[in-house]
């Protein structure tokens, strides 16, 4: 937690503690670029406004540093366009309006430390900065409205590639190379259905509620896969696998020809 402001960190600390994570504070950014180095936390809650070096150059600081190798939420009293903008530019992941519910924190909390990703994917993030962008000229953003989970994308992914798995045998996924060619699946689709900023910015919540849904045996394993999304999604092979309906394992020889992928996968 990185607050100036000490009671009101200890207050949201208190109720994250109390969900059973170990919480640290620190008052300032300098302050908390050193024990980030030191502990080296799976998440980080910043506020924006802080004198001297801001949330925004805090988080920037960290990019810079090679330090950025968690989620970043930042929980801020400024329900503003402008915040979320400068937000993703500078490279958060999350934001929480100050004044939220503490069910609503938590599960924040909850879901990214659970999940395995490191951050907003870098395309899903640039994608979010520029509809976010778009809606600030339109007049169109709300964030309190717009960041809501939506159902329909949920159920639409999730029948989809329920119909897809009726092709392949019930082992399917029982190898972690089978997971990747789902995942690269499930985030083509969930792309296509996800174009407004708020489903950009719950493009993660999508993916891991999408694969529960479907109720593999292995959907709870994917969050090794997941740590490394920025790696996959950068891989042509991951991406050509998005692109046609989920096949037998034999089908992917071009897949297979670049070992690497396949042997890093097969490691985690």
């Amino acid at each position: 937690m990185v607050d100036d402001e000490a009671v009101a960190a200890r207050v949201f600390g208190a109720a994250v503690a109390r969900a059973g994570y170990e919480t640290a504070y620190a008052r300032d950014p300098e302050e908390a670029i050193n024990m980030i180095e030191a502990l080296k936390p799976d998440l980080v809650i910043s506020d924006v406004q802080m004198p001297g070096i801001d949330g925004f150059d805090f988080v920037r600081r960290l990019v810079e540093k090679d330090m950025k190798t968690m989620p970043i939420i930042y929980l801020t009293g400024l329900d503003s366009v402008d915040v979320i903008i400068e937000g993703l530019d500078a490279g958060a992941d999350d934001f929480l309006v100050k004044g939220s519910a503490i069910k609503v924190i938590n599960s924040r909390v909850s879901f990214w430390i659970a999940s395995g990703f490191a951050g907003l994917p870098g395309d899903i993030r640039r994608r979010a900065l520029d509809a976010a962008k778009r809606g600030k000229l339109e007049g169109q953003l709300d964030f309190r409205q717009d960041v809501v989970f939506n159902e329909r994308i949920l159920k639409s992914v999730a029948a989809r590639l329920h119909k897809e798995l009726q092709t392949v045998p019930q082992t399917f996924g029982s190898r972690k190379v089978e997971r990747l060619m789902f995942l690269g699946r499930l985030s083509k689709l969930t792309l296509d259905e996800s174009q407004q900023f708020g489903d950009l910015l719950r493009f993660p919540d999508y993916l891991l509620r999408t694969a529960y849904m479907l109720n593999r045996p292995w959907a709870r394993e994917l969050s090794v896969l997941l740590k490394y999304y920025d790696h996959w999604a950068q891989d042509v092979r991951f991406v050509r696998s998005a692109m046609e309906p989920i096949q037998e394992i034999h089908e992917y020889q071009w897949f297979k020809d670049g070992i690497d992928l396949v042997q890093m996968a097969e490691r985690l």
